[in-house]
């Protein structure tokens, strides 16, 4: 299978406009490709349209400019900028095993110290290292038209055209946080879903319930009639992960077939968590007001989500991730789409994926004297990407209904 990274630049356009739509509930959960990019008011009252936009009618009265300033969520995924190169990389050491004494007779070689005998003290010894590659980066572009004299017939004063071109570079600002949040969406559900896909570090809240105590409760028995033990399970099963990734272990992460083993651990300070807050606050409601307090986990930076991808339906993610071959180092996408019915959160070292502006730059053209108007022109380049060899824990709700392990 060909890899999914892509060296060149990829237009994001398409991804970032099918994400935003649904993030915003404009279209359902869709089944959305993010495998080669990870990396009722009436409209309007028939009295007449000015003939630029169309949109917007002749002098009536008042005039009302329904805008306001929004600011993306998910600023947890968004690293530093990185003006230069072209292709990441990332240098891995992996685990050195200890070798055998050679300055004493041991149970494994009693003479080796024996008359006649010499121990070699250079005998060369390698230091284990691997490189990660984060090759290419995605593009996104937009622009908008001013008009110099076009529209003002549909406004009543000079102020009232000014208070909507105002509006317009509003509406503008809160579009490009829009698609910001819709990349580091994209970035997230490719995460998630990528893990599921591998059978990596994925713990399922619901089965794990049941095998430790013995049950056969489904996922809606225990959000609601089971729900004061299951969530005060679910709280100290985090809190207990989140100890444990403190820990230098091999588990948690990807390995790659034919290198030594892939070491992690992620102090408090470096550990991420994102989650599905809507369980969260009907939780609290239902148990203790302290549930899934940042402060109560002791995790680094914690960040909650009203919806994974899309608001129609908040709880469930589907896309075809990119993943890690392990067998041969490669980045595929999943051999089909992905669905998760009910994400509850992921817990993750700061390393494991974000968004990566690489530069943007806003340009306006010189004015158009015969058609009075210029243009102005938005230009983003950035990468979206993923290191499954960095600890991360994804949390799922099961159907339930069995005692499996």
């Amino acid at each position: 299978m060909a890899s999914s990274n892509v060296l060149g630049v990829q237009d994001a356009y398409q991804l970032i406009n099918s994400i935003a739509s649904q993030a915003i509930g404009a279209t359902g959960l869709t089944a959305t490709d993010t495998s080669s990019f990870i990396k009722v008011g009436e409209a309007i009252m028939q009295t007449g349209l000015e003939s630029t936009l169309n949109a917007i009618g002749y002098v009536l009265g008042k005039t009302i400019f329904s805008i306001r300033p929004y600011r993306a969520k998910l600023s947890t995924l968004e690293r530093e900028p990185e003006r230069f190169g072209f292709i990441t990389r990332k240098i891995t050491y992996l685990m050195m095993e200890a070798e055998a004494t050679g300055d004493y007779n041991t149970q494994l070689n009693s003479s080796q110290l024996a008359d006649g005998s010499s121990i070699d003290p250079y005998v060369i010894k390698k230091p284990k290292a691997m490189q990660l590659c984060f090759p290419g980066a995605e593009s996104l572009q937009d622009h908008y038209t001013t008009f110099r004299d076009q529209l003002a017939v549909a406004f009543s004063n000079e102020a009232e055209f000014i208070r909507f071109w105002e509006g317009v570079s509003v509406n503008v600002y809160n579009m490009i946080e829009l698609q910001k949040e819709a990349k580091a969406r994209a970035v997230l559900c490719n995460r998630i879903a990528g893990q599921v896909a591998m059978g990596i570090g994925v713990r399922d809240l619901v089965a794990m319930y049941n095998t430790t105590f013995g049950t056969a409760y489904t996922r809606e028995q225990l959000l609601t009639t089971y729900a004061e033990s299951f969530w005060k399970f679910v709280t100290a099963t985090v809190k207990i992960d989140s100890n444990k990734l403190t820990d230098m272990s091999a588990a948690n992460h990807a390995q790659i077939s034919g290198y030594a083993a892939i070491v992690r651990h992620t102090p408090k300070d470096r550990q991420r968590m994102i989650m599905y807050e809507p369980a969260f606050i009907n939780a609290k409601a239902q148990v203790w007001s302290t549930l899934f307090n940042p402060e109560y986990l002791e995790i680094g930076d914690f960040e909650g989500v009203n919806y994974w991808q899309s608001q129609l339906s908040p709880e469930s993610i589907s896309c075809t991730p990119s993943i890690l071959n392990t067998t041969t180092g490669e980045a595929n996408a999943a051999g089909s789409n992905v669905s998760i019915p009910y994400v509850l959160g992921i817990l993750y070292d700061e390393e494991a994926l974000g968004v990566m502006p690489k530069f943007e730059y806003v340009s306006v053209t010189p004015f158009n004297s015969r058609g009075g108007y210029f243009n102005t022109f938005f230009h983003y380049l950035y990468k979206s990407y993923v290191d499954y060899s960095e600890n991360a824990l994804v949390y799922i709700l099961g159907d339930g209904g069995s005692a499996e392990p």
